[in-house]
């Protein structure tokens, strides 16, 4: 449009003209109060011998920094240009951009208060935990509706978008404070919505009691989230109820009715030094150590492996453990 010395000066209102732009003025013939002053100002622009266009990387810049904390329509309103030509200037690779355009990009300012956008790694993360608990879907966006003042919260924007508005995230966080220490009632729709967090290993909320859930570096503590048979106790691995043995007592019976799951290691390797100590069994000898693991009530492969797994610290303790009290015996 630069080596285009003639403009045309219709005097007329076109409905549907992209008003306020110089497009609205050469090609929809628009002559309304936002398009002629517009051409008037780039005709004037083009005799003096001014650009009428300038980089578009320090506007690129500017729209990616008012996108992290307004929306694409936020920005468009408080411009006054539309989405697509905001759009094509932030994604776009053309080198220039009309001079009205920048300056109207660079007068908008950030939004602050409720409307402002942050990161919504914590809100999604809270909604999936919820899920993991096995709350529905239609539960969890009711409750944040009514925190938020609506009727529902869409949730499939929480869980896809990255970022939400803190007005919204605000309202997220009260409700996790409150549905997660609630249990809920385990009907259809609640075994199916804890079913499908457990495919995508959603971390349901002790894995993040630990951790900074809204830092999007943070990761789930796994090890603080037990089987959810009470005298178990158990670690879970991720997307599971059931910790390994009484997942697999469940798969084979069908339920864990007189079920007695065997120790956890902690208590297993516990009640072995015990033992040893007691009665004068060395745990590094297999005759004496099965005799210990008979005493336990679990094989002696079981037992061999929660000793396996402790500490070298440990290890050394005992074996110290042990020589005093060979020593003591040999003294008898």
């Amino acid at each position: 449009m630069a080596g285009n010395t003639t403009v045309r000066k219709p005097r007329t209102y076109v409905e549907g003209a992209r008003h306020g732009t110089l497009t609205g003025y050469t090609e929809d013939l628009c002559g309304c109060e936002k398009c002629l002053p517009l051409a008037t100002k780039v005709q004037k622009m083009y005799r003096l011998g001014l650009k009428l266009k300038v980089d578009a990387a320090p506007v690129r810049r500017r729209i990616n920094e008012l996108r992290r904390t307004m929306s694409l329509q936020d920005l468009a309103n408080q411009s006054g240009l539309t989405r697509v030509t905001i759009t094509k200037i932030q994604y776009g690779k053309q080198a220039g951009v009309l001079r009205g355009t920048a300056e109207k990009i660079f007068a908008v300012t950030p939004m602050n208060g409720k409307n402002m956008l942050i990161d919504a790694t914590g809100s999604r993360r809270r909604v999936q935990a919820l899920t993991a608990m096995g709350w529905t879907s239609d539960e969890i966006s009711v409750r944040i509706g009514q925190q938020n003042g609506s009727t529902r919260t869409n949730l499939t924007d929480v869980l896809n978008n990255p970022r939400v508005t803190r007005g919204l995230a605000d309202s997220i966080i009260a409700v996790y404070a409150e549905m997660s220490a609630q249990k809920p009632l385990m009907g259809f729709g609640n075994r199916r919505a804890k079913a499908r967090a457990q495919r995508r290993k959603w971390a349901p909320p002790p894995a993040w009691g630990g951790a900074n859930i809204d830092d999007p570096a943070a990761r789930p503590d796994w090890e603080a989230v037990l089987c959810e048979f009470v005298v178990c106790g158990r670690s879970v691995r991720p997307g599971r109820s059931h910790c390994g043995q009484c997942g697999k007592w469940l798969e084979e019976h069908g339920t864990l009715d007189g079920y007695v799951p065997s120790r956890n290691g902690e208590a297993l390797v516990e009640n072995a030094r015990f033992i040893s100590r007691a009665e004068g069994l060395s745990l590094s000898e297999e005759t004496e150590a099965t005799l210990v693991a008979e005493r336990l009530g679990v094989p002696m492969l079981t037992m061999k492996r929660a000793l396996e797994r402790r500490p070298q610290k440990d290890r050394n303790t005992d074996t110290q453990a042990e020589l005093l009290a060979e020593l003591s015996g040999a003294a008898k």
